[in-house]
């Protein structure tokens, strides 16, 4: 029982570590990268979901999730095997834990046989394992991070834009650059917002990215039809 226990142990990190080294290609590190990926070895384990607010970008579920859905995984494989009957003390095996020797039972000396739940508790091969199936996750969003990284200066211009004060533009003196200038860099900034790719795979994560794109879609485009309604007024 602790053989296999530490066996699917083990093969949980090996997949973990498998996934981890494909779907990952530098160049797809930008947001608007609208060609096709390379074709994937393998597909994606988990997804997770890449978030905006204005004053910073966040994954759900995220890392601790993930590490928590492990832990728990771990736990009910050791669960599973801890839950089997000591064979020890099974009637069936008396035959060799209380032998009967010249028609005399022998005294039953064996007890209830080894802890399988001490023998977890220091297995130091097993608890190697449990760390680095952590260290894989972590490792894991390190790399959706440097990912969600290329995002930052479309979330420092979402930002600029909700709180852009219409009010004040608008009473300002504006001259013909002020205005060309200004639809340029809105433009721009739609026309990048709209390249942005819904789904990205890095390592074992696919980054969904689509309810951001979602979420930044109007905003340069609010601020190109301020610009619009002050150059006609």
């Amino acid at each position: 029982m602790h053989t296999l226990a530490v066996n699917s142990v083990s093969m949980l990190l090996s997949y973990l570590v498998t996934h981890s080294k494909c779907n990952f290609i530098p160049d797809a590190m930008k947001p608007h990268l609208n060609e096709q990926q390379e074709e994937q070895q393998l597909p994606p384990l988990f997804v997770t979901e890449l978030l905006m607010e204005i004053n910073g970008l966040y994954f759900t579920p995220n890392a601790n999730h993930y590490l928590m859905g492990s832990e728990e995984i771990i736990r009910r494989i050791q669960d599973s095997t801890l839950s089997v009957k000591n064979l020890v003390t099974d009637d069936y095996f008396h035959s060799f834990t209380k032998p009967k020797i010249n028609d005399k039972l022998e005294e039953h000396a064996v007890g209830e046989g080894p802890s399988l739940a001490a023998i977890f508790e220091d297995d130091k091969h097993l608890h190697t394992l449990i760390n680095n199936t952590n260290e894989t996750i972590e490792k894991a969003f390190e790399l959706a991070w440097k990912y969600a990284e290329s995002f930052e200066p479309f979330r420092q211009y979402y930002r600029d834009n909700e709180n852009l004060d219409v009010e004040a533009v608008g009473k300002g003196e504006h001259d013909v650059k002020f205005f060309a200038e200004s639809l340029a860099e809105y433009k721009r900034q739609h026309e990048e917002t709209t390249k942005i790719v819904g789904n990205m795979s890095v390592g074992m994560l696919l980054c969904d990215a689509s309810k951001l794109k979602t979420k930044m879609l109007p905003s340069p485009q609010k601020c190109l039809e301020v610009r619009r309604f002050l150059y006609t007024f």
